[in-house]
Formats: structure tokens, C-alpha cells, sequence
């Protein structure tokens, strides 16, 4: 806390804008870092759905192989043994696409998952030849060539259920789980085909077989169900009108008669296959609007997060300039204020200078305070002025104080010297005083002398007198 009370004003205007940018910077980075996810795993199931097409696709012609093969088996080599050669030379050419477009792919050892289905689809499929070879020779069960296939083909089919487990998107998992479901229904249904066919081959049902043939049906059932519950209204719709088609009935009128009677149909295994393909191929059609349905659906969300993802960018970007220039633009306005201010008050404050002014950039409560700041200063700068004025008076009638002081003090000095004179004179006198005191003493005793004198020559004179005025009368007489 210390720390950041200790900061400059500009590093503390920094961390107040950096932090909350950086913050609004990263949460859209998390969010434009979850949309380049979702994009990525879309691609990644966009991949996967298009090798799921694939694989779909190569299951397909290896459950019509199956389906041939296991008549084949069941006849004793007199049913399809003109048309499985061919079938197997169509499920060579999709497994010769197949294994080229997995050469070819790239990125898929980052799903552990698939490349593991594919390493083992991979090393399943190099028997296939092997197992063709003891079909043709009637040298193997029709429990192992069903194993083979069915083993195979649910290798095939499992892409869309690991598909699933790398995608968030609710839509796109639900879409994968109801086209998971429908090829697992259409695989049960190709099951059936093969088994019906060797059943058909030998005119009657063996226990296992019957019991495999019940569960199969049953199993359709259950995933068409799955299927209904999580396909869009479009693909139910769909999916009810193949229902009433006159393929999914003719299938279902055999597989009546099957469960009915279980051995001695009457129906030709051949005949069997064929309605059961154009069954199978129904919903062949209906499983490919399903993965195009995917496709679309992929791209659209692709092309969705495409515009999310760049408008995303773009609009943070633009914020993120916008918002820098404006936090660059006010951060230097309220920079500039705040260190006008700073100047202003240190200049007033440390050197007096009271004469420079704040420059006032806002017109917010900074630049009140820069105005305020001013007002101060006018204020305090006609103080000053008052003062100096005062000042000067005082310093004025200080200095007449002064000559009136220095005058007195001569008028006083020279009245002090007169003074001393008046005293010294008056200490002459004082001494001619007392001289003259001294003297009239003196002359008063001189005087009584005298008068003593003269009361004795005035007695004489009198005498005289006395004598006189007898002789005068003495001499009238």
C-alpha cells in the first residue's frame, strides 16, 4: 500500500486503466479462445462424420457380402455364387478407397479413440481374404463368417458414438445419436438379411439361429426407437413413410412367415435377399440425408463460428483501440491538468511566484480546481500588492519616524549640551555664588563694622552736632 500511495499520478492513472483493460481483454480472449475451440472440434467431427460416410459406406457393400455370403454358405454353394464374386469385388473397391483416404488423413492420431477403431479395423480387414477363401471352400461356420463380418462392420459403425465424445454442441451430439442409432438399426438389419438367407438356404431355422433372429428384430425395434427419439421432424417423417413403403411390408410379410412356420418357407433365399436389400437400401438413403442433414448442419455451425470468431476479433480489436486511444487521450488530458496543477501550486508555493497562472485544460473538477487555484492566487497576489502598499507607507512614515527621531535626538543632544553649559554655568555661579556669598559675607561684616562705625561717628556727629547747634544758640545769644 505504501508502494502504490508513493506512486506518480500517471502510474497510478496506468494501473487504473491497465488492470480493468487487461481484465476485459482476457475474459474476450477466454470467450474468442472457447469459440476457436468449439471451431476446432466442429472440424474435428466434421472429419469424423465425413470418415464415418466412409466407413458407412464400406459396411454397406460388407453386409450385402455378409448377407451373400451366408446364403451362400446356407445353400451349400447353389445360391449366390454368381453374384458374390461380384459383391466382392464392389466391397473391394470402396475398402481400396477406404484404406487410400485413411493414408491420406492427417490428425487423427489426435483422437485416441478412433485411431485406436482404425489400428483394429485395419488389422481385422487383413483376414478378409482368408475368410473369403474358406466362404467359397464351404470350410468355415456361418457363426465365425457372421463373427468376422458383424465384428468388422461394428468397428465401422462405431466412429459417430466417438464423434459424439468431442463435441460440446447439444444439436450436433443429438444428431449423432440418432445417426449412431440408425446405423446400428440398419446393421441389425443387414444381420438379418444374412441370416434369413442362410435359414432361406437351408428351408428351416436352427435353434441358435432363431434366437439370433428374434433378437435381431428386437434390436432393429430398439434402435429405430433410439433413432425416432432424437431425429428432427423432418427425419421421422421420413423414416414413418418408409415404414408404410412397400419395401419395409414385403420385408416384414417374410419375416412373418419366418417367425411363424420356422422351417419349410417356401421362400427363395435369392428372392429373400433382394427384398431385404431394397429394404436395406431405403434405408441406405435415408442414413446418407442423415449424414448430409450432419454435413450442413456442421458447416452452417462452421461458418456461424467463422463470423463469431472474426467479428468477435474484430469488434474486440476495435473496442481494444478505441478504448486505448480514449484512455491514452483523457489520461493525458487529466495528466496534463493534474501536472499544471502540480507546477502551479509548487511554483506558488516554494518560490512565491504568485504571478503564473494554472492553464486550465478541463472543464471538469480539475479545471474547477485549476480555477479555484487561480482565484487564489488573484487574491492572494492583491494581498500581497495591499501589503507592499502598506509596507511602503509604514516603511515611509517609518523613515520620517526616523528623521524626526534623528532630529529630536540633535534638538535633545543640543539641549543636552546647553544643558551641560547651563550646568557648568550654573556651577560657576554657584562658585561665583558662594564667592560672592563669601564676599557679601564679608561686606556684611565690613557693613556691621562700618555701622558700628558709624553709629559711633554718628554718636560723634551727633555730638558734634549737639556741640554745634550749643555754640549756635550760644552765638545768637
Amino acid at each position: 500500500m505504501n508502494a502504490l500511495r508513493s506512486m506518480s499520478v500517471k502510474h497510478k492513472l496506468l494501473i487504473l486503466i491497465a488492470l480493468p483493460l487487461l481484465m476485459a481483454v482476457y475474459m474476450e480472449y477466454q470467450q474468442l479462445s472457447k469459440i476457436a475451440q468449439q471451431q476446432a472440434e466442429l472440424k474435428a467431427v466434421q472429419m469424423l462424420v465425413g470418415l464415418t460416410e466412409l466407413n458407412s459406406g464400406l459396411a454397406h457393400e460388407m453386409q450385402k457380402e455378409r448377407g451373400m455370403s451366408a446364403g451362400f454358405l446356407g445353400s451349400k454353394g447353389t445360391k449366390f455364387s454368381d453374384a458374390l464374386p461380384l459383391q466382392r469385388q464392389q466391397t473391394d473397391a470402396l475398402l481400396q478407397q477406404w484404406r487410400t483416404a485413411i493414408s491420406q488423413a492427417s490428425g487423427l492420431s489426435d483422437y485416441p479413440q478412433v485411431n485406436d477403431v482404425i489400428l483394429r479395423l485395419k488389422e481385422a480387414l487383413s483376414t478378409l481374404e482368408s475368410v473369403r477363401n474358406r466362404v467359397s471352400e464351404q470350410a468355415i461356420p456361418l457363426g465365425e463368417v457372421l463373427a468376422f463380418y458383424t465384428g468388422s462392420i461394428d468397428l465401422l459403425l462405431s466412429v459417430p458414438a466417438k464423434a459424439a465424445t468431442y463435441s460440446r454442441d447439444g444439436e450436433l451430439i443429438r444428431r449423432l445419436q440418432a445417426y449412431y442409432s440408425f446405423l446400428q438399426a440398419k446393421e441389425r438389419a443387414g444381420i438379418e438379411r444374412a441370416v434369413l438367407s442362410n435359414v432361406f438356404g437351408m428351408d428351416r431355422f436352427s435353434p441358435d439361429l432363431y434366437a439370433r433372429f428374434i433378437r435381431l428384430v428386437s434390436e432393429q425395434d430398439a434402435h429405430f426407437q433410439t433413432f425416432s427419439r432424437f431425429a428432427d421432424e423432418q427425419s421421422r417423417t421420413l423414416f414413418n413413410e418408409f415404414l408404410q413403403s412397400s419395401a419395409a411390408k414385403n420385408v416384414q410379410v417374410m419375416r412373418s412367415k419366418a417367425m411363424q412356420e420356422q422351417q419349410s418357407f417356401g421362400i427363395n433365399p435369392e428372392e429373400w435377399f433382394r427384398a431385404s436389400t431394397v429394404r436395406i437400401d431405403a434405408l441406405k438413403q435415408q442414413e446418407d440425408r442423415l449424414a448430409e442433414g450432419m454435413n450442413q448442419y456442421t458447416q452452417t455451425v462452421s461458418m456461424q463460428l467463422d463470423r463469431r470468431l472474426w467479428t468477435g476479433f474484430t469488434v474486440t480489436l476495435s473496442v481494444l483501440v478505441v478504448t486505448i486511444a480514449l484512455v491514452m487521450k483523457l489520461s493525458f488530458w487529466l495528466y496534463q491538468q493534474i501536472t499544471a496543477l502540480q507546477q502551479g501550486l509548487l511554483t506558488a508555493g516554494r518560490d512565491l511566484q504568485l504571478t503564473r497562472r494554472i492553464e486550465i485544460t478541463l472543464n471538469d473538477e480539475l479545471g474547477e480546481a485549476a480555477r479555484a487555484a487561480n482565484t487564489m492566487f488573484d487574491r492572494m497576489e492583491k494581498m500581497i500588492a495591499e501589503i507592499r502598499t502598506m509596507s511602503d507607507q509604514l516603511t515611509l512614515i517609518s523613515i520620517q519616524n526616523h528623521v524626526t527621531i534623528s532630529l529630536s535626538t540633535k534638538g535633545m543632544n543640543l539641549q543636552q549640551s546647553e544643558t551641560e553649559k547651563v550646568v557648568t554655568a550654573v556651577g560657576q555661579q554657584e562658585v561665583a555664588t558662594q564667592e560672592i556669598a563669601g564676599s557679601m559675607q564679608r561686606v556684611a561684616d565690613q557693613t556691621e563694622s562700618a555701622n558700628q562705625v558709624t553709629q559711633v561717628s554718628g554718636k560723634a556727629v551727633q555730638r558734634s552736632v549737639d556741640v554745634i547747634l550749643q555754640l549756635n544758640e550760644r552765638m545768637d545769644e
